[in-house]
């Protein structure tokens, strides 16, 4: 621990210390134990000696080493995909992968229209927004190389595509 004192002179003026401490509880009473005496706050105050004198102590701390390593790990960015994952899992577990699948051959569309329709359903359960947030909330939270490319577009024929197929989808589920 890090104790700043100050302490004040017959003729008025007051001189800070700064110390290193251990606090100690001794026969049932605490005690502060000075371990070093950094000396005068005004002859040391410059942030510079400060760290320099935390950094020549850093060597000796496991933990201030396993900072310093951390320091060389650098993420570029960050996007959602723990929730992409637990929710894939009842997606396909349901069918519902397959039958919509299965459905779209017949309409030939040039992306996958399973997985745009997994992106709505995952965006409603995570970050309801309309059509266009949820497009743009897609492209820069969410990880799934799935959705490479993703258009609003395509939020929009999967809409189109669920309204025409409900009925069908819905029996396809309810005969599994």
């Amino acid at each position: 621990m890090v104790l700043h004192k100050k302490y004040g002179h017959l003729a008025g003026s007051i001189r800070e210390y700064l110390f290193i401490c251990e606090t100690r509880r001794e026969a049932g009473k605490v005690r502060q134990i000075t371990l070093a005496n950094l000396g005068r706050l005004d002859s040391i105050n410059t942030q510079k000696t400060i760290d320099n004198f935390i950094d020549s102590l850093a060597k000796f701390s496991k933990k201030r080493a396993i900072i310093s390593l951390s320091k060389e790990l650098f993420a570029d960015w960050t996007k959602l995909y723990g929730p992409v994952l637990v929710f894939k899992s009842p997606w396909k577990k349901t069918g519902l992968k397959g039958i919509i699948s299965e459905y779209a051959k017949k309409r030939k569309f040039e992306f996958d229209l399973s997985s745009v329709i997994f992106s709505m359903v995952l965006g409603r359960l995570l970050d309801p927004l309309s059509k266009l947030s949820t497009e743009k909330w897609l492209k820069r939270e969410v990880y799934d190389e799935n959705l490479d490319g993703l258009r609003l577009e395509h939020l929009y024929r999967g809409l189109d595509f669920l309204k025409e197929n409900a009925e069908n989808i819905e029996n396809s589920l309810y005969s599994i």
